[in-house]
């Protein structure tokens, strides 16, 4: 599974995804990106990759525009994301 199979092609260019020609997971396979519950290992490694990445900010929020609930983008994993939206309107 790719982003591109997980979010329609038309949705990708509504929010702007060129930055994903930059990103340092294009060459990789989707797998440490989509691991399954109890898989930290690959969640870890996926997470090493976002730490080279120099896009991780626009993954971030095009995670966050899509609304993705699964994967990790911008080295965040789901649960981050949630965190992070839910400190965010606390702070509001």
């Amino acid at each position: 599974m790719t982003m591109t199979d997980t979010v329609p092609t038309a949705r990708l260019r509504a929010v702007g995804a060129t930055w994903r020609n930059f990103a340092a997971c294009l060459t990789i396979g989707p797998e440490p990106f989509f691991p399954e519950k109890g898989e930290s290992d690959l969640a870890r490694a996926a997470e090493r990759v976002c730490a080279t990445c120099p896009v991780t900010a626009e993954c971030l929020n095009f995670a966050f525009l899509v609304g993705a609930d699964f994967g990790i983008f911008g080295g965040t994993t789901a649960e981050e994301r949630r965190t992070l939206l839910r400190d965010q309107r606390a702070a509001a």
